[in-house]
């Protein structure tokens, strides 16, 4: 068991907070939580996190590739990127606690571990169809507060593409519905506004009317409440909308949907359009031209290369 691992935890969640939300912080110590976890049961003589090595990192990191994913059935493969993600959480961590001790770096267990490589090139994300979004919105075609609720939700993810984590911070005074524009908080506590369609702006003003039915409308900015109400302001969860989007997609009849498909599907219509790679960065609230916007571009990029080539006809000309 390692002793000293909740007391390194709680110091580290606390020196990256600053630069991270609080569910990215959550899910990074859940991550090395883990780790620590799969160490206890696999090697119980580990008493203290400076104990870990090399040896057991790679030994996890292998685990994770091969088992690491629970599902109904059993132990399954977890992807590469998620490993990856798991695997950066552990070298933060370790950076943090080796600074911190004034151990030498080269005894550092994550010290040049190799993690898997995500090609944009070979992982390019599928898009969601028109007819699949079309049959999500008819799901919840009612008057009821949910159904207002979901239908404004999944038209601002559509019109926005931006993360479940940014619409579950909105508040009221966030969305300006003359302007039709949302101001969103996003990574690295930077601020970006988006604009909104016409449907959309429709579907939040019915939501609006319905809210002053809640029992928290009076008291609580936060734009989008959890019909359940379990927090005091009653902001909807990140895990609730995904369990939204899921009951919503089985009563629709369609695959599985989940927030960060749509925003898949929102960068390739932006790009589709006409929009440059900086421009997508600046909506998208990216700091760069990342691996994450060429994957979420990348799954029509032969077809359109072949479209293009076949407008310009160039044999026509002669």
């Amino acid at each position: 068991m390692i002793e000293n691992g909740e007391d390194w935890l709680d110091e580290w969640s606390i020196s990256i907070r600053p630069r991270r939300t609080p569910e990215t912080v959550r899910r990074y110590v859940v991550h090395v939580r883990a780790f620590f976890t799969w160490m206890s049961e696999r090697y119980p003589e580990v008493r203290e996190a400076e104990g870990v090595s090399k040896s057991h990192v790679r030994s996890w990191l292998a685990y994770l590739a091969d088992e690491g994913k629970t599902t109904k059935s059993g132990r399954a493969p977890m992807s590469p990127g998620t490993v990856r993600l798991r695997g950066i959480c552990l070298i933060l961590f370790y950076r943090y606690v080796y600074t911190e001790c004034e151990l030498p770096t080269d005894r550092n267990p994550t010290l040049d571990i190799e993690l898997p490589y995500i090609d944009p090139e070979k992982t390019p994300v599928k898009p969601i169809s028109d007819d699949s979004l079309a049959a999500l919105l008819k799901s919840m075609s009612g008057r009821s507060f949910l159904d207002l609720r979901d239908t404004a939700i999944v038209r601002l993810f559509i019109d926005t593409g931006m993360r479940r984590i940014e619409l579950c911070r909105l508040d009221l005074d966030h969305v300006d519905h003359r302007a039709k524009e949302v101001r969103v908080h996003g990574k690295g506590d930077k601020f970006r506004v988006l604009p909104f369609s016409d449907n959309t702006s429709l579907a939040l003003r019915r939501y609006l009317r319905v809210r002053e039915t809640h029992g928290l409308a009076k008291v609580s900015r936060v734009f989008f409440l959890s019909y359940a109400a379990r927090t005091e302001h009653g902001r909807l969860s990140p895990n609730s909308m995904n369990e939204m989007l899921e009951k919503r997609a089985r009563n629709a009849g369609i695959v599985h949907i989940h927030p960060h498909a749509i925003r898949h599907s929102w960068a390739l219509d932006l790009e589709e359009a006409g929009l440059s790679g900086p421009q997508l960065e600046v909506l998208g609230g990216w700091s760069s031209r990342s691996v994450m916007v060429r994957r979420y571009t990348n799954h029509n990029r032969d077809k359109r290369a072949v479209d293009n080539a076949r407008k310009l006809a160039r044999g026509d000309r002669f």
